[in-house]
């Protein structure tokens, strides 16, 4: 699955959870406006990037260990997604 998830497959709206620690009414952080919430998306993720070396490998708590480069394209992955999902 991870590999289809990088590939760009789709993923069905509505099949798959959002993760506790992301999901906006249990765990997450709630909208405050667009440039506030554009902030501190920047700063995110800078401090990923910034926090890890280039060399580093991270489980992800679905699909398991990537490298830096896959988590790059998933972030990107996962951004365009929302970025399309609401117009923007």
């Amino acid at each position: 699955v991870k590999w289809l998830v990088l590939g760009g497959l789709p993923i069905p709206k509505g099949k798959v959870p959002t993760a506790d620690e992301l999901n906006q009414e249990k765990n997450g952080t709630q909208p405050v406006g667009f440039l506030d919430d554009l902030n501190q998306l920047i700063k995110i993720i800078n401090e990923f990037e910034n926090k890890y070396p280039k060399s580093s490998t991270i489980v992800h708590p679905a699909f398991g260990p990537f490298s830096m480069g896959q988590w790059g394209r998933l972030i990107y992955l996962h951004l365009d997604h929302h970025l399309r999902q609401f117009g923007v």
